[in-house]
């Protein structure tokens, strides 16, 4: 009987440790603090502005040039809808026409703004801010995306 115990609180002991190696830390105690102070004296970064026709233009015409004008930064993005849907895990995607009837730019919506998806329709033109974009089978793609 008390090899079992052991044995359970080593288990025990050894899935604690697994899980602070490899959880998901959400409060960000010491380094949250000195990131959130870091992030007030950065400078606000401009975005790169551009429509969903240019954008996937660029990306046709050279993907490497134009991974390195946006340079990190966000991308606000104008288009027309085409299509709101889902994506595999469930995720709302806005499709932006573009020249190429088959691949749509692509937007991502940040968590929190199903609803704007929902109020929106075919033809409509919009203005998202995108924290990132990037080619994606040669379609531009952002993520984490919110409307202007």
């Amino acid at each position: 009987m008390l090899k079992i115990i052991k044995w359970i609180a080593i288990v025990f002991v050894g899935l604690v440790v697994i899980a602070m190696i490899f959880g998901d830390d959400k409060k960000g105690s010491s380094s949250g603090s000195s990131s959130s102070e870091s992030a007030e004296s950065a400078p606000t970064v401009e975005p790169y502005r551009t429509t969903a026709r240019e954008l996937a233009a660029a990306y046709e015409e050279n993907e490497v040039a134009t991974d390195m004008r946006i340079d990190k930064r966000p991308v606000e993005i104008t288009g027309v809808v085409k299509a709101i849907t889902k994506d595999f895990t469930d995720d709302v995607v806005i499709e932006l026409s573009t020249s190429n009837q088959f691949m749509p730019a692509r937007i991502g919506l940040a968590d929190g703004h199903e609803s704007t998806a929902a109020n929106l329709k075919k033809g409509q033109k919009v203005t998202f801010l995108c924290e990132k974009m990037m080619s994606l089978m040669g379609s531009p793609s952002g993520r984490d995306c919110q409307p202007l």
